[in-house]
């Protein structure tokens, strides 16, 4: 099974996964519960170095960082096997082992590691699309998921990725 890429809530924390199947996986969780954020819009984020150790996830809620634990660190991984050209999935709010009770607005997707002062930069500013600096040169994808239907493809605002949702 390809796992792929995954943001989502698992255990009531803020959770990223990615790996080939479900035992050769790395599996980063945030230290915040969930539950304490429901009623109001808040901005999460993840970065990730590449590494195959869940210290090079990191995790991110209205800009502050989150202190990270690990449970599964990968195996046996081979160079390439998770790129993200569209043969893995890559999943936001859902993940094979949990999914976010919510909604998602605005997705955005950079090549390179984003810094905490980055993150919460796009926090205050709202719209990654606005915020013109090096940050801006780095957005490969953009999806604004308010104005669209589950039923329609999400178009890409940057680039060529469109998405296919689903519920």
């Amino acid at each position: 099974t390809n796992v792929g890429w995954s943001l989502l809530t698992a255990s009531n924390k803020l959770t990223f996964q990615m790996g080939t199947d479900n035992v050769d996986r790395l599996i980063a969780t945030g230290s915040t519960a969930m539950s304490t954020l429901i009623g109001s819009w808040h901005h999460v984020g993840m970065s990730y170095d590449g590494t195959d150790v869940f210290t090079g996830v990191k995790l991110y809620i209205d800009g502050v960082a989150e202190t990270v634990s690990g449970s599964q660190a990968r195996t046996s991984p081979t160079n390439n096997d998770l790129v993200l050209d569209g043969s893995v999935p890559f999943n936001i709010g859902y993940g094979g082992i949990g999914a976010m009770n919510g909604a998602v607005d605005q997705a955005s997707l950079y090549t390179g590691v984003l810094t905490e002062a980055n993150f919460l930069t796009l926090t205050n500013s709202g719209v990654p699309l606005l915020y013109a600096d090096t940050i801006q040169t780095n957005l490969v994808g953009f999806w604004d998921l308010q104005i669209q239907t589950l039923d329609a493809t999400v178009v890409d605002s940057v680039g060529t990725n469109n998405l296919t949702p689903f519920s």
